[in-house]
């Protein structure tokens, strides 16, 4: 499928089914990623040759939209560039002795960074595919990257560090022990971008403050993510900082609202929601760019989508089964030339072997207005400002419900393929579990090398942050 013919089968798609509330994601197309369109039957001088099935998981997934590519992780260490317009391989990229288990474009879409279990971090130019450099300095499998719009990459690896990367300087800026275990997800903050968030095998989620300039880098507050066990994926709110989506092993959606400080080290947890749905492990979790949309991955097979407009009380709004195995990574794709959150498709990927697009069902177009201000900050500070004197211990939640696909009349069954969902009742935030602080031993920091410009991965120079109020 090509020559513009996914956009089109999309389109084609989305009219059909815009009058129909109770449709769910339709798929446009599953490919193979180490396997080229243009070498099929129908397109060359072998037409009679066939093409094996999948047999390789495909382990991660990355989008750049503006300039139409896509790179798919596969089990036998490759990672395969694909050019959306046409629909075809464009180039394969080798290099890793390991699985890659991550693969992020930076922020201006020039650049891709792979981490593999072979402990590297390899940068490559998404135009050419020609490798830009090898990252090295970890010791265990790198399982997470992340790009910030000030121009920094952070890497996460299997013994519990966080690295902190930047253009032309092949050693680490700084390094930390940032969870007790694995570290299985980081991302930058949109709305702050020098504040990343972790989190690990420990169930908790860190906050970091990273800054060149700064002596180490400056943990803003842990808190547990869910009710124990390990959280595998986190997404930042991208309006609003201190809001974060983590996904459990236990298959809960915990919404956070805290509120970091980089004084004292400790976060101050103003409110969560938990989403439940998912029978097993969240593996991916990502909002939409407009913030709209929330999606979710799990081992069960299915996605998710959540009407995050009202982030205070998010709904679900469809759900369908995207493969025949474990869905690893979910991301958005919005048309080009479409406009803001018109037409928003999703790319999956799975341990099946196959990345899927899906077209959207008519209501989701509908979803396209984030409040302009916050419901949750507007409540808690009125409640604040009447109840302080009263209830001077007490926490007030935006919202401490358990989102679940049933119980409401009107409102369908969690296992239903495709519904709007109601939320539940609201209920007040209980007691949130902590988790033991990682000594302030545990960060560390190296010194960029003697005589080397202070640039950022794809970004001009970032002046440094100021400095905090006493």
């Amino acid at each position: 499928m090509g020559n513009g013919q996914i956009f089109r089968r999309a389109t084609q798609i989305y009219a059909d089914w815009s009058t129909s509330e109770l449709r769910s994601y339709s798929k446009v197309c599953s490919m193979v990623p180490q396997a080229p369109d243009r070498y099929t039957k129908h397109q060359r001088f072998d037409k009679f040759r066939e093409i094996d099935e999948a047999t390789r998981p495909v382990w991660a997934v990355a989008v750049a939209e503006v300039n139409m590519m896509m790179a798919a992780a596969t089990a036998d260490h490759d990672v395969h560039l694909w050019d959306l317009e046409v629909m075809e391989l464009k180039v394969t990229l080798r290099g890793h002795s390991g699985q890659v288990w991550e693969v992020k474009f930076s922020t201006n879409e020039t650049t891709l960074a792979t981490g593999s279990s072979d402990a590297t971090v390899r940068l490559w130019d998404t135009q050419s595919g020609s490798p830009l450099g090898v990252l090295r300095g970890h010791s265990a499998a790198i399982r997470c990257l992340t790009f910030s719009y000030a121009g920094y990459l952070i890497s996460g690896d299997q013994d519990s560090n966080l690295f902190l990367w930047e253009a032309e300087n092949a050693c680490p800026i700084k390094e930390w022990k940032a969870h007790e275990g694995s570290v299985h997800s980081v991302a930058f903050s949109l709305a702050e971008p020098l504040m990343a968030l972790s989190v690990g095998a420990d169930g908790s989620v860190a906050s970091w403050f990273v800054n060149r300039e700064d002596e180490e880098v400056v943990l803003g507050g842990r808190f547990a993510g869910g009710d124990g066990g390990a959280v595998l994926s986190i997404a930042s709110h991208p309006v609003y900082p201190g809001i974060a989506a983590v996904g459990n092993q236990d298959g809960s959606v915990w919404i956070w609202n805290f509120d970091p400080n980089r004084r004292t080290g400790k976060a101050e947890v103003t409110g969560h929601n938990k989403l439940k749905g998912h029978t097993q492990a969240v593996w991916f979790l990502e909002f939409s760019k407009d913030a709209c949309l929330l999606a979710s991955g799990s081992a069960d097979c299915t996605v998710r989508v959540w009407d995050a407009t009202r982030i205070e009380a998010p709904t679900l709004t469809a759900v369908f089964k995207a493969h025949e195995s474990w869905v690893k990574q979910v991301r958005w794709f919005t048309e080009p030339g479409k406009g803001r959150g018109r037409a928003r498709l999703l790319v999956t990927c799975s341990t099946d072997g196959y990345v899927s697009v899906w077209a959207p069902p008519g209501r989701i177009k509908k979803i396209r207005n984030l409040e302009e201000k916050s419901t949750v900050k507007r409540k808690l500070d009125a409640d604040e400002s009447k109840d302080s004197s009263k209830n001077e211990d007490s926490i007030v939640p935006f919202l401490g419900a358990e989102t679940e696909g049933g119980g409401d009349a009107g409102a369908l069954d969690a296992s239903a393929d495709a519904s709007v969902l109601s939320a539940g009742p609201l209920a007040a935030l209980g007691d949130v579990p902590q988790v033991p602080d990682l000594p302030s031993t545990a960060l560390a920091t190296r010194p960029p090398g003697p005589g080397r410009p202070q640039r950022s991965l794809g970004q001009p120079p970032v002046p440094p942050a100021p400095p905090a109020p006493p």
